[in-house]
């Protein structure tokens, strides 16, 4: 989760439909980012979809690779730019992971 808005912004992410389910609850300080490893697994080829609520109203989802794909490609990480917080606009980008 990547702050680049002019205010802190508290962020809640979680999973949907995801077994086990995984949630984390936090405030990004303006400028910063936070990183939270290992947040979910999944086996190869398994698609995560994760929801954010970005301050009280705004919410995102988002659908990434964990474990990569059946082809034995990279895992994905999700990362969440926040881009502001008053009118609460984010964008959600998949990366190749190691």
């Amino acid at each position: 989760m990547y702050n680049t808005s002019q205010s802190a912004i508290t962020v809640a992410v979680e999973t949907v439909n995801h077994d086990p389910p995984a949630s984390i609850e936090t405030t990004v300080p303006s400028g910063e980012h936070i990183v939270e490893r290992e947040f979910v697994t999944a086996d190869p080829g398994t698609t995560v979809t994760l929801a954010a609520r970005i301050g009280e109203t705004g919410e995102t989802t988002f659908d990434f690779l964990p474990g990569g794909d059946e082809s034995g490609d990279s895992p994905e990480y999700a990362r969440l730019d926040i881009r502001n917080a008053v009118e609460i606009s984010a964008e959600w980008s998949a990366r190749k992971g190691t």
